[in-house]
């Protein structure tokens, strides 16, 4: 039988609390800005607040997932040459404002 662990409501908590916070902070350090561009005060918050709901998304799928299955050499090394790859291709991106990123 699995023994399966309970999630830390209190990290789940502190993590959703600091992610309205910087919604709020965005909202209240771009609302300005959003208003020149298009007249539409929220934007750049509605704009943040989708990545915000996808990446809640994401952390309740892997709250439920099997970590230890990334384990397994099927996973691992596609994975880790996948990011090798990425790391060599930034070598070759044009440069923006004299860097690569």
């Amino acid at each position: 039988m699995e023994n399966r662990l309970a999630p830390d409501r209190v990290l789940f908590f502190a993590a959703m609390a600091l992610v309205v916070f910087g919604l709020l902070m965005v909202y209240s350090a771009s609302a300005p800005i959003a208003t020149e561009q298009s007249e539409n005060p929220a934007g750049i918050f509605l704009r943040q607040a989708l990545w915000a709901l996808l990446g809640l998304g994401a952390m309740l799928f892997l709250m439920r997932f099997d970590y230890r299955k990334l384990a397994h050499p099927a996973i691992l090394f596609p994975g880790i040459f996948c990011a090798l790859l990425l790391l060599v291709a930034v070598l070759f991106t044009a440069p923006v404002q004299q860097t690569n990123r």
